[in-house]
């Protein structure tokens, strides 16, 4: 609550600042025929989770084509960058903190470097959403645009009117077509593939920890990148105990780095059962090639569910898939916190 208050008054402040102090950028007029038209750098900000990054991943091949020579640069959380480090033509931003003020320093050293580059076009496609939408300002981004919400259309000066019906996926795709970007009649598919190499040591990986009759399951675990609520650490917890404790041989994969993953390596019955990955490609490789994957986040599923994984979702508060509007693959399934029997049975069910 306080650090709410804090952030509220620093926005606050951070407005004043800039309605007072600070010039406007925009004194010469944008010629918008030039840059809609062929733009040479085009920005994209992904909103903070997995789930944005994929999504804003599946139009980055669209904009390739429809721009063959224009340099896409994309900013998403650190944890995140190395998905997208594969793409050609593809420049990573890493925005840990993201504070909708320019008072914090993160904001400032990201939006000087964005200025630097003189982007032509700047999609926010977070969603909408202040702090966004703000760095696009600061970043002296020629057009701005992205989903209109009160709190940000002044940072735009490319207003599209999206509609309110839909997911946030159906309105960036009204987005894309108000700016004559065809978007496939089929949709759109998700880019991501594992190497050869990167398959390779993942199958080596799973090969290696296999108990000598070759026998055992391999059970994926991994909450929301960055910090998980405690209900879902509670959760994970539970479920890894009752599948040792009934399963054999077993074998469980959680991804590291993550604040779940360091509850259970307290654990001392599960420490054996438990291997880590600090790395997020590494830890989708790994995932990639277990029986079966419980998560907590929303991108993870759909992802490992393009990739023919079969998955249980766990959705304890806000279902991200359907806010985003996205169709949930075959292979996944979604496990509400509260449905009759869904997750006190999921260690029973989910290894049958």
């Amino acid at each position: 609550m306080v650090s709410t208050l804090l952030e509220n008054i620093l926005v606050k402040t951070d407005t004043l600042i800039e309605r007072v102090f600070r010039p406007p950028r925009d004194r010469e007029p944008v010629d918008f025929g030039r840059y809609l038209n062929n733009p040479e750098k085009i920005l994209l900000i992904a909103d903070h989770d997995l789930a944005g990054v994929c999504l804003v991943s599946c139009f980055i091949p669209t904009l390739q084509q429809k721009f063959p020579a224009a340099k896409i640069a994309v900013v998403v959380n650190p944890e995140h960058a190395s998905l997208l480090g594969g793409m050609k033509r593809v420049t990573v931003f890493p925005w840990e903190n993201r504070a909708p003020h320019q008072l914090d320093s993160g904001f400032r050293r990201l939006s000087a470097e964005l200025r630097q580059r003189q982007f032509h076009w700047g999609l926010n496609m977070a969603g909408g959403g202040r702090a966004e939408a703000l760095l696009l300002y600061a970043g002296s981004v020629m057009i701005r645009t992205g989903i209109a919400r009160d709190d940000n259309d002044r940072y735009y000066n490319l207003i599209v009117r999206s509609g309110e019906s839909g997911g946030i996926f159906q309105r960036l795709t009204n987005l894309m077509r108000a700016l004559k970007v065809d978007i496939p009649a089929d949709g759109l598919e998700l880019p991501f593939t594992l190497s050869r190499s990167e398959r390779q040591r993942a199958q080596r990986f799973i090969r290696q920890r296999k108990s000598s009759s070759g026998n055992g399951r391999f059970i994926g675990f991994a909450p929301e990148t960055g910090p998980a609520k405690s209900s879902m650490e509670q959760l994970l917890q539970r479920t890894c105990m009752r599948l040792v404790s009934e399963y054999e041989p077993l074998h469980l994969i959680v991804a590291g780095n993550l604040a779940s993953a360091d509850e259970l390596k307290k654990n001392e019955q599960l420490r054996a059962y438990l291997f880590f990955f600090d790395d997020l490609r590494r830890m989708i490789a790994a995932l990639a090639y277990c029986d079966r994957v419980i998560t907590g986040s929303a991108g993870l599923a759909w992802l490992l569910g393009k990739m023919g994984v079969r998955v249980a979702l766990i959705v304890t508060g806000r279902d991200r898939l359907a806010e985003l509007g996205i169709e949930t693959p075959d292979t996944v399934t979604v496990i509400r916190e509260g449905d009759e029997g869904g997750v006190e049975n999921l260690a029973v069910g989910f290894t049958r």
